[in-house]
């Protein structure tokens, strides 16, 4: 990134305060079973996602870090109501590498879909 696209990134964290979010967030991932209380949300929600008739659509990258085809994949078949839609290359941040694909994936979507 450049100088700076990298100064409107941290145009909002520049007091100390107000990088306590930054801290407190990643500790509020579940995992390994900690913190309990957010276990049970996760947990809640993916049962939900098994069982909802609510449409799904889930946009996906190669190789992504987190969303890739085979977790794309994994959702289509344990969650009902799902539409993997891949929206080209992709890390992390997919919406920040793709914005265009996503942004007209979406509204595709929602006219055949939910309209």
């Amino acid at each position: 990134m450049s100088d700076a696209e990298k100064k409107v990134y941290r145009a909002s964290f520049v007091e100390k305060e107000s990088r306590f979010p930054i801290y407190v967030w990643p500790n509020e991932l579940a995992i390994g079973g900690e913190p309990a209380r957010n276990v049970e949300v996760v947990e809640a929600i993916g049962e939900w996602l098994e069982v909802s008739s609510v449409p799904k659509l889930i946009p996906y990258v190669s190789p992504g870090a987190l969303l890739g085809p085979d977790v794309a994949q994994w959702m289509a078949e344990n969650y009902s109501n799902v539409e993997l839609q891949f929206v080209g290359y992709g890390g992390h941040y997919i919406q920040e590498d793709n914005p265009q694909a996503i942004g007209r994936g979406i509204v595709e979507w929602h006219r055949r879909v939910l309209q």
